[in-house]
């Protein structure tokens, strides 16, 4: 039996049981729903030593708080499980951060619970942020930037969380020389001019110049220029490759500009084919929309970013980015009102283009809904009907998860699944009394459930009983000599469960009906064989209780000589590898359709790739989709193809496209290859290599009834290759 328990987080749960046999597995419930192996994810293990089946939560956390029930088929125990929340914590501390002035400093902290609240300080005073100083929040990890940091910043800066709290302290570092004035963000030059840009120092020392982070040195483009403390980069006969971000380093500080060419703006061209336009995603989830630009601009464009036609503001939950090589919107943590059309706006002044993005969200369904519909169709089966769900989430509802509940119990068993609103429930036990719920389950997940209030009790009173009604039928496939039918049972069945279904044909030049067979009541697909080839028949398929045999359903009027057609040929990839001197093996797959007719086996022809003539090798059963070519020349190469057949005929041909050498295999020794010989190798056949002539003569032109020919006069040789020209359309291409 199960014990209530009561632990703090991340402290260790063990719920445990005893069953009477090692044989007999149990389900573990939370709450309702049950407990599977892909949920370790959640902090769940399952363990069997023996008799004994334990559930174990490593480190519980509050989400693992409630109801446990553990279930050996109609038996079943419960307990509860409560878990004292402990409060936030810092994981990671404050520490002293050097930085010198005008650059970036960062302090960094973890706490426990990404969702508990905190305070930061400066100096005793609480921050308010703004564009010199922010949060950054990652789950349980926090950043604190400070930008720009001046002598005045230095100092203690504190975090508090509850009743705990953290210090740290922002060393300032005066440099020993300075920037008088940091560089604009941006640069202005021309097309075709030389480019300066110039800084000045408090002090005159050495600088390095970068462009997007690697270093600039000397040449015909770049030239450097140094006058007390003034230092400036000549960018010479500026063009579009020069458009960048260029970094001064003076000692430990350092200014960045970005460069801006005027002249003849370029049209505005974005790359359709790295764009991606429509995207789905789960709900939650970081959407990014980019609109790569053909070739970097000159000059940054104008940008506008637009939703349902209503221009978006930047905020912490949507992120716009405009460069000379992109222009890009970040949606964070999308819900369904996030979903719709995204525009971009791009104009400079040539130019001006619009850019449509769809975002849709995939999420679990909505529940399914009621009123439910409930009718009794014998005493232990019951039917129920249902609503569907009003939302899908976003992605097609796979099936529809029917459970119950005995009153009186704890525990949800499912009894069955449907892709349509409606299930029939059987084995319920008479006199017991059953709640229902419905779970809509798509790609995603399944939804929240749709609970049937009203209790419902197994039939007490006699159900009438009567002769079943007639099931539908549906022919389902047809060959030139086998059709499969399918049906569905019928809505009455009498008020007694069915004992099976009769089966029955009838050529349609006779008015008798023949019964092919009898089947269980659990069958529902039947395939007649052996049927008269060229022949129209009809099929009917009636329902038998304990009471007789129901009305019977019968199909249209079905004709098999116009159905069956050669297979489609054997699937890729043909594999082939040396497995000797004079040998090789072929593997294929089988044809993706058989024509509609049975496969009858595989044909095997292989050509010496100097030669025009295809030889068949032989042929092999439709279990056989791997063998052995022997007899073949060392150093020839070989084309090898594979034929599918039915009865109507064979396939079009599975063919290596380049030709295949037969090589000695490395570390190849005829001791080996005899004991492999011994072993399961795959059936073999021979490649003769009969010298035979290497065009063909026309004998004789024959009407197309003829169906037979006799050459009186031929050469004493090993073969002839006459029956060639009636699969010309096969063999040669």
């Amino acid at each position: 039996m199960l014990n209530d328990k009561e632990v703090q987080e991340r402290e260790h749960i063990m719920l445990e049981v005893e069953v009477t046999s090692e044989n007999t597995n149990v389900k573990w419930q939370k709450d309702g729903q049950v407990i599977t192996d892909l949920e370790q994810e959640k902090g769940y293990k399952f363990e069997k030593k023996g008799k004994k089946h334990s559930l174990i939560i490593e480190k519980a956390t509050v989400h693992h708080e409630g109801e446990y029930v553990c279930s050996v088929g109609d038996q079943e125990c419960s307990c509860e499980v409560s878990v004292i929340e402990l409060p936030p914590e810092f994981t990671k501390k404050l520490s002293t951060v050097k930085s010198t002035c005008g650059e970036k400093a960062t302090f960094e902290i973890e706490i426990s619970k990404g969702d508990a609240k905190t305070k930061w300080y400066k100096k005793g005073v609480e921050i308010e942020f703004n564009e010199n100083i922010q949060l950054i929040i990652e789950g349980k990890k926090q950043r604190l930037e400070v930008y720009n940091v001046e002598s005045i910043d230095a100092g203690e800066i504190s975090c508090s969380l509850g009743d705990k709290a953290c210090k740290g302290e922002l060393v300032v570092e005066e440099p020993k020389v300075n920037f008088v004035a940091k560089l604009p963000p941006n640069t202005n030059g021309s097309i075709g001019q030389d480019v300066r840009i110039t800084v000045q120092l408090t002090s005159a020392c050495d600088v390095k110049w970068m462009k997007e982070g690697k270093e600039v040195t000397k040449s015909e483009k770049y030239l450097f220029e140094s006058d007390g403390t003034s230092r400036t980069i000549i960018i010479k006969n500026a063009s579009i490759q020069d458009v960048a971000e260029y970094t001064c380093i003076a000692e430990k500080v350092r200014t960045v500009t970005e460069l801006e060419l005027e002249g003849q703006e370029e049209k505005i061209e974005f790359s359709q084919s790295e764009m991606k336009s429509e995207m789905t995603i789960k709900k939650g989830d970081d959407v990014t929309f980019t609109v790569p630009f053909k070739t970097s601009m000159a000059k940054k464009p104008s940008v506008m970013w637009m939703y349902k036609s209503t221009e978006i503001k930047t905020s912490e939950k949507i992120i716009t980015t405009i460069t000379k090589k992109y222009a890009t919107i970040t949606i964070k943590h999308v819900e369904s009102l996030d979903c719709g059309i995204y525009t971009c706006k791009l104009h400079n002044s040539v130019s001006e283009i619009s850019v449509d993005f769809n975002l849709s969200m995939n999420d679990k369904p909505s529940p399914p809904r009621g009123p439910a519909q409930v009718s009794w169709k014998t005493e232990d089966t019951l039917g129920l009907q249902w609503i569907a769900s009003e939302t899908d989430g976003g992605a097609k509802i796979e099936e529809y998860i029917v459970e119950r509940r005995e009153v009186g119990k704890k525990s949800w068993k499912q009894v069955g699944s449907s892709s349509q609103l409606s299930i029939e429930i059987v084995g319920l036990k008479k006199d017991s009394s059953y709640n229902f719920r419905v779970i809509a389950r798509n790609a995603v997940g399944c939804s929240e459930p749709f609970i049937i209030e009203e209790t419902f009790t197994a039939a007490k009173a006699e159900i009438k009983k009567s002769l079943p009604g007639a099931p539908s039928v549906s022919v389902n496939d047809v060959t030139s000599r086998s059709v499969t039918i399918q049906w569905n049972p019928p809505s009455n069945t009498g008020g007694v469960h069915l004992l099976g279904y009769i089966i029955e044909k009838r050529i349609s030049t006779s008015q008798t009906w023949e019964r092919v067979e009898t089947v269980e009541s659990s069958v529902r697909i039947f395939t007649i064989e052996n049927l008269k080839e060229k022949s129209e028949f009809f099929f009917r398929v009636s329902a038998e209780n304990e009471v007789g045999i129901g009305e019977a359903s019968t199909t249209d009027k079905v004709s098999l000589q116009t159905h069956a057609r050669p297979p489609s040929p054997p699937t890729a990839p043909l594999e082939i590898v040396p497995v000797g001197p004079h040998a090789l093996t072929v593997e294929w797959g089988a044809p993706e359709s058989d024509g509609g007719a049975p496969l009858e086996g595989y044909k095997i022809a292989v050509r010496d790739a100097k030669r025009q003539m295809w030889m068949e090798v032989g042929r092999v059963t439709t279990e056989v989709q791997k063998l052995k070519v022997q007899d073949l020349v060392e150093g020839s190469e070989y084309f090898i193809r594979i034929f599918a057949k039915n009865e109507v005929g064979f396939s079009d041909p599975l063919e290596n496209e380049e030709p295949f050498k037969v090589v000695r295999p490395p570390n190849y020794t005829e001791e080996e290859e005899q004991k492999r010989s011994k072993g399961d190798d795959p059936p073999s056949l021979s490649f003769s290599t009969t010298e035979t002539l290497s065009s063909w003569m026309r004998e004789a032109n024959m009407d197309a009834d003829i169906q037979c020919y006799t050459k009186s006069s031929v050469l004493r040789r090993d073969e002839y290759f006459f029956r060639i020209w009636y699969y010309a359309s096969k063999l040669f291409k």
